[in-house]
C-alpha cells in the first residue's frame, strides 16, 4: 500500500506569488483541456481543506487582491504555464475574496455578470476598462492557443509542505 499524504502546515506558507504585469490582480484562464484537473483533484478532501484554511490564516482572512475582509474568501492557485513542454507548474497560492477570484477566472455564471466583474477587475488594479479589456482579449487569445495541447501537472512547489506519513498495515 503506498504512503499517506497528510498535510503539516507548521509554518505559513510564503507569498511567493509573482504580480503578472505589475497588476494586483490578474486573469488566469484555464485551458478547456485542464479543466478539473488542478491541486484540489490531487488532494483528499481532508488534505485541500487543511491547505486552504493555511493560506486564509496567512492572510489574516482578507482578500490578497483587494484586501477585503469580512468577506468570503477562496484559495487561489497561481499556475505558471511552459507553453513549449506544456507543464502546468503551481508557483503559489493565494488567498482572495470571492469578486477577486470571479474576476481571476472572468466567471461570466457570477451573480455579478461579466460587465460588473471586469469593473471590479479593472477597480483593483486601478486601470481603466479599456486597458482591462485588452488584458482580457490577451488572455483569451493566450487561452484558445493553450486549449489545443494537453498539459502534465507538476506540483512540486508543494512538496515541502507535505509530510509523508506511512500506512500501518494490520495482518
Amino acid at each position: 500500500m503506498s504512503p499517506l499524504i497528510k498535510v503539516d502546515f507548521a509554518d505559513n506558507l510564503p507569498d511567493n506569488v509573482p504580480r503578472s504585469l505589475g497588476l494586483r490582480l490578474s486573469i488566469e484562464l484555464i485551458p478547456l483541456t485542464t479543466a478539473g484537473i488542478n491541486l484540489r483533484s490531487e488532494l483528499t478532501p481532508k488534505q485541500w481543506d487543511a491547505l486552504r484554511r493555511a493560506v486564509y490564516s496567512r492572510a489574516g482572512y482578507c482578500c490578497e487582491a483587494c484586501d477585503a475582509d469580512s468577506i468570503e474568501v477562496h484559495c487561489h492557485e497561481v499556475w505558471n504555464w511552459d507553453d513549449k513542454k506544456h507543464v502546468q507548474k503551481l508557483i503559489g497560492l493565494r488567498c482572495l475574496c470571492w469578486k477577486c477570484h470571479e474576476a481571476t477566472h472572468l466567471s461570466e455564471t457570477g451573480i455579478r455578470g461579466p460587465l460588473n466583474t471586469l469593473k471590479h477587475f479593472a477597480r483593483v488594479n486601478g486601470i481603466t476598462l479599456f486597458k482591462a479589456n485588452r488584458i482580457v482579449k490577451r488572455a483569451y487569445k493566450q487561452v484558445m492557443e493553450r486549449s489545443k495541447h494537453e498539459w502534465e501537472l507538476d506540483t512540486s512547489w508543494l512538496n515541502s509542505y507535505l509530510q509523508k506519513e506511512a500506512c500501518h498495515n494490520e495482518a
